[in-house]
């Protein structure tokens, strides 16, 4: 644990709740009681609470999860003339299978290599795909029914888990019809502008926060190791501060961002963006023409060069980490709850509830450690009441 004294500082620890969910639950998944009760994201994710509190210990630690729901995302990428049926919460998580199997393959790798802190930074994994319209819809799907098992009980084991989080009094934050991502981005900002805190420190593998890596005092942390802006370039060859404009290039296949046109990767990507392709311009009249003639090379369908600038805007609104709570794109739902957490914000708001640090809610916590024969966290139950 060399490493801690790096993570000193006046910080508070968000954590992407999703994805500490899945990253925590595979080394476990088949944990159950002896009655049967699948227990491994449970343990998993109260066992990865105790390490990150260990890692970064003078840092609160918050829990940010998605709200549900229709996202302005949706409407924004839903294509003309589609009404997509609301589904359940659980239903549409169902559906992201892609993002849970690269969590798996990281996961398997961390292990065998047994060095967490000097994994580099994971490559997407594509697997097999299945095409359906809409935000978020087409994730490429295993049609593994292991796999679409074990994602469900990881999921059906949330609400317990937040119910023990409140019981600890762990912070927790969630808007509906609000993505994590986005609140996250506004929490952000609101701690950052307010000065609650020197730095932010978001705890996820999701790339799409490497864009927060712009701000003075954001920095990312995926699994046991922090991601500077120098990593981000020397992995993939962009600047943190084009990042928003190169996957509106490329498109994002985990966040159902389309690809302009098919054929342009990585490496296509970064040439356009350095002739001069810059999405973040409202108007392609803006940009040179050599790079809308290199960028029209790739058209096979006969679009025209306003057609494809307005799906480049889409791509690039979409692929934005929002950190405004008065977007304009938000629903009045969505402003007004968002709205009412920025409001209330306070440096106080991401500790421990001092309500739950009571013999009571100790003595509830152990009983029901014993109920899930969890002996090992029962081994260490005095630690979860010194979490700040």
């Amino acid at each position: 644990m060399a490493q801690t004294n790096l993570f000193a500082g006046d910080a508070v620890v968000l954590v992407d709740g999703k994805n500490f969910l899945f990253r925590n639950f595979y080394p476990h998944a088949k944990l159950k009681t002896q009655a049967g009760e699948p227990t491994g994201a449970l343990y998993g994710c109260l066992n990865g609470l105790l390490s990150l509190a260990h890692r970064l210990p003078n840092s609160p630690i918050a829990f940010v999860w998605e709200g549900g729901g229709e996202t302005w995302r949706h409407r924004l990428l839903k294509p003309r003339g589609v009404d997509t049926p609301p589904d359940t919460v659980l239903e549409k998580k169902i559906k992201e299978i892609g993002w849970f199997d690269k969590q798996v393959k990281k996961s398997v790798s961390l292990i065998q290599s047994g060095v967490v802190a000097q994994a580099p930074l994971n490559r997407p994994v594509t697997i097999g795909p299945t095409k359906v319209e809409g935000y978020k819809a087409t994730r490429r799907i295993n049609s593994s029914e292991e796999q679409l098992g074990l994602r469900r009980m990881a999921l059906r084991q949330v609400p317990e888990l937040r119910k023990i989080f409140r019981l600890l009094g762990v912070p927790q934050f969630e808007v509906a019809g609000l993505e994590c991502d986005d609140l996250i981005g506004i929490l952000t900002e609101a701690i950052l502008r307010e000065e609650l805190f020197q730095e932010v420190i978001v705890n996820s593998t999701d790339k799409d926060f490497y864009q927060l890596l712009t701000k003075k005092g954001v920095r990312i942390m995926q699994q046991d190791r922090f991601v500077s802006a120098s990593d981000v370039m020397a992995e993939f060859g962009v600047g943190v501060e084009d990042w928003v404009k190169y996957r509106a290039i490329i498109g994002d296949e985990s966040d159902n961002i389309p690809n302009i046109f098919p054929g342009i990767g990585p490496v296509k990507g970064r040439k356009l963006l350095k002739l001069g392709v810059d999405a973040s311009k409202k108007n392609y009249q803006d940009v040179n023409e050599t790079a809308l003639m290199e960028l029209m090379q790739f058209s096979k369908d006969g679009m025209e060069i306003p057609e494809v600038w307005k799906k480049l805007r889409t791509n690039y609104l979409a692929s934005h980490i929002v950190v405004d709570d008065k977007f304009y794109l938000f629903d009045y739902n969505v402003r007004r709850d968002a709205g009412e957490i920025v409001t209330g914000l306070k440096r106080r708001s991401f500790f421990r509830n001092v309500a739950c640090k009571t013999e009571e809610a100790h003595r509830e916590f152990c009983e029901w450690l014993v109920r899930k024969e969890m002996d090992t966290l029962r081994e260490r139950q005095d630690e979860f009441f010194y979490l700040l």
